[in-house]
């Protein structure tokens, strides 16, 4: 039950890690292609180690360490495994779509803003059956300024036409915690899915939990 949730309010979810765990097929993905086209150690990159190398998205991080030569076919290959593999690595979270659709059908507006491309972000949000949900989207090569600069939520805000009082961005971050500092709206940190990207958030959120239950607990308070 959400009865205390206004629709006006805007929820601004980043994606990996907050509404898919789609990180264990990004790790795999950048593994087989740089393992193939940087070096061969690099088929044995730590979880962590390609989570220092976020903040671009996929095809920057790509284009930053792939020789010139095998770029294009780089890309080429990191999508299609990408789209290959995205059943066999990303399971579905009941709680999560029933999350999005509970608050669709109470109008609460919807958007995501995502360091991710916009090439995989359209394949994982169609391949969970979010799209229709989730109409509004800021993907990393769609800003000037990456996370944790708040330009992505400041053009979630005005496609929502939202104020940011009336905001509240989610996330698993610490760039997606700075960012909502940042544009002056609240923010929650989740760990409820398998891989978060941060286990350990260096500031306060005005929310943390590990549960999309005490999360709509904690709207319906608010």
């Amino acid at each position: 039950m959400l009865r205390g949730i206004t629709l006006k309010r805007a929820i601004i979810f980043d994606f990996d890690g907050t509404l898919a765990d789609t990180l264990p097929l990004e790790f795999h993905c950048f593994r087989q292609i740089f393992g193939k086209y940087v070096s061969e150690h690099q088929y044995h990159l730590t979880d962590g180690q390609i989570v220092a190398m976020f903040g671009p998205t996929e095809v920057e991080m790509l284009q930053q360490h792939v020789p010139a030569e095998h770029v294009s076919d780089a890309i080429e290959e990191f999508l299609a495994l990408y789209d290959q593999l995205h059943t066999t690595y990303v399971k579905p979270y009941p709680e999560i779509d029933e999350m999005l659709r509970q608050l669709h059908s109470r109008g609460v507006k919807m958007g995501v803003f995502t360091g991710k491309g916009r090439l995989t972000y359209n394949i994982s949000v169609h391949k969970l059956g979010f799209a229709e949900l989730l109409p509004v989207s800021i993907t990393g090569d769609e800003v000037t300024q990456r996370k944790p600069h708040p330009e992505g939520i400041w053009s979630a805000l005005k496609a929502l036409n939202v104020p940011a009082a009336d905001a509240v961005m989610v996330g698993d971050s610490n760039g997606d915690l700075i960012a909502a500092r940042d544009a002056g709206i609240p923010c929650v940190a989740v760990q409820w899915l398998g891989t978060p990207q941060t286990k350990h958030f260096n500031i306060q959120p005005d929310f943390q939990t590990q549960s999309v239950h005490d999360f709509l607990q904690w709207l319906e308070r608010s």
